[in-house]
């Protein structure tokens, strides 16, 4: 009998030990088990990616580089500083002079609105060819823009008929048709297909309008683009000597275009002429609405990478022309 009475004493006392596990009173918190996190650094703003247009010669190149923006940054305002930042002059300048004093930029519905000071018009000496080039690159450069249709300029905050001193500025300015025309005296017909070919730095791809006799198609602007630059014309063809098209077809938006041995045999250039050689043929194609993707062949076969860097496997899709980094 004693033994069971301490036995049962000894099961009392343990059960006192036991720590409770129903919770605290009413208006309690338990304290964390660990300490909190450290809050996370602000993330820095994503890139954005913008088209400019810069002179090179008589014609216009566009190049798309790289703005570390802080949002919510003006597209408008970021794409005007890279024209105006753009210090490369060895391959391409901007159309703007130096003396370009921009009071305030805005967008109004489909409209981007540029507010230039006056010294930015007693600063420009480029005549009615440089002055071509001028309002050609700031519209295509700002329409390049989502959501941007036209220009108007204004000088001191009001419409000028000729801020430059000789186009007609007192309207807003749509994108122009073409660009980098071929014909000489101006824009190209109705039958016209847009080529691109390779400056004579081998560094940029440019776009040329070539009018044609007859309609316009994926096809006609691929053997436009075999054949070449017009004679006496600065650019260059980037496709291999020799290089032929066997065969094109196109399906749900795929053109395949199946190219000759010399596409690899005859190619001669690095990884930078590669990226044109590919660019200058999708571009092309894909100016066509119907056309939204391209895939290469050589003889009939895909490969890996053809001429050594690029792959060449999948098909390509078009991209903003000319990346510069």
């Amino acid at each position: 009998m004693r033994k069971l009475v301490a036995l049962l004493a000894v099961l009392m006392l343990l059960a006192g030990c036991v720590p409770r596990l129903t919770p605290p009173p009413s208006g309690q918190n338990l304290p964390p088990l660990t300490s909190p996190a450290p809050p996370a650094p602000p993330r820095p703003p994503e890139p954005i990616w913008i088209t400019i247009y810069l002179a090179q010669g008589e014609q216009l190149v566009p190049v798309t580089v790289r703005r570390e923006a802080p949002a919510p940054a003006s597209p408008v305002g970021e794409a005007l500083e890279a024209l105006l930042e753009w210090n490369y002059p060895e391959w391409a300048v901007s159309p703007l002079p130096l003396t370009t004093e921009i009071l305030g930029v805005r967008t109004e519905d489909k409209t981007a609105v540029v507010d230039f000071g006056r010294q930015t018009l007693s600063g420009f000496a480029g005549g009615t060819l440089g002055e071509a080039l001028l309002l050609k690159s700031l519209v295509l450069t700002l329409t390049s823009i989502p959501g941007i249709e036209n220009v108007r300029i204004l000088v001191e905050g009001q419409a000028a008929e000729a801020a430059f001193g000789h186009i007609d500025t007192s309207a807003p300015l749509e994108r122009p048709s073409h660009i980098n025309c071929e014909a000489e005296g101006g824009e190209s017909g109705e039958n016209t297909v847009t080529l691109w070919f390779v400056d004579q730095h081998a560094m940029f791809s440019v776009p040329v309008s070539r009018s044609l006799p007859g309609p316009a198609d994926w096809r006609v602007a691929l053997e436009e683009l075999f054949k070449g630059p017009a004679p006496g014309s600065l650019l260059l063809s980037p496709l291999p000597p020799g290089t032929t098209v066997l065969d094109a077809q196109l399906k749900d938006g795929t053109c395949t275009v199946n190219l000759s041995a010399e596409f690899v045999n005859n190619y001669g250039g690095g990884s930078a002429l590669e990226r044109l050689v590919i660019q200058s043929l999708v571009l092309t194609l894909t100016e066509f609405k119907e056309v939204e993707r391209v895939q290469l062949l050589v003889e009939g076969e895909k490969g890996d990478s053809f001429l050594g860097h690029i792959g060449t496997y999948e098909p390509f899709t078009r991209e903003p022309p000319n990346r510069f980094f």
